[in-house]
């Protein structure tokens, strides 16, 4: 019986180690990008706008999960002036789980993540005049980053009775 705690505890350190190596993965693309904005490598330039995010008006959908934001985001996918993402790349499923976890590792990263993650879409849909949405329940712990990045975005809590959830 005594092997179960342990059992629980080592599957949570290499939960926490694996999603450790994901944001230090992710803090590497973003040390990579402002080099190449310092140099202005072409092959490597990406240009994070801070005016253009300031006036993006993205949504995004806070939930817990099965909770119909695929439908959702169909239906709005449909939409000729929405711009709408079920769960897209990168996921930030390492991300989100240290936003769980209470993990902060300085105060630009999160904001700066968001960017690296999400400014591609979001400042292209800007860019087309389209709204962009994102359908994706990981996005639930990193909303104060998003809305730090996007101050104008708004979040559509989407909730789902736990009888339904439990039979889905």
């Amino acid at each position: 019986m005594s092997d179960k705690p342990r059992l629980k505890s080592t599957a949570a350190a290499a939960l926490l180690d694996g999603a450790r190596k994901g944001l230090d993965r992710l803090d590497e693309a973003v040390a990579g990008l402002e080099l190449a904005n310092a140099t202005g490598s072409p092959e490597r330039s990406f240009e994070i706008s801070e005016a253009m995010a300031s006036t993006a008006q993205p949504c995004f959908v806070l939930s817990t999960g099965r909770t119909g934001t695929m439908t959702l985001t169909a239906l709005l996918g449909a939409s000729p002036g929405v711009d709408a993402h079920h769960e897209p790349e990168p996921r930030l499923l390492a991300a989100s789980f240290l936003a769980w976890m209470g993990s902060e590792p300085n105060p630009t990263f999160w904001k700066q993540a968001m960017a690296v993650a999400r400014d591609p879409l979001v400042l292209a849909a800007h860019k087309r005049g389209k709204v962009y949405f994102e359908g994706s329940n990981r996005m639930t712990l990193l909303a104060p980053a998003l809305a730090e990045r996007y101050p104008r975005s708004r979040f559509l809590l989407v909730t789902r009775r736990p009888e339904g959830f439990i039979r889905s």
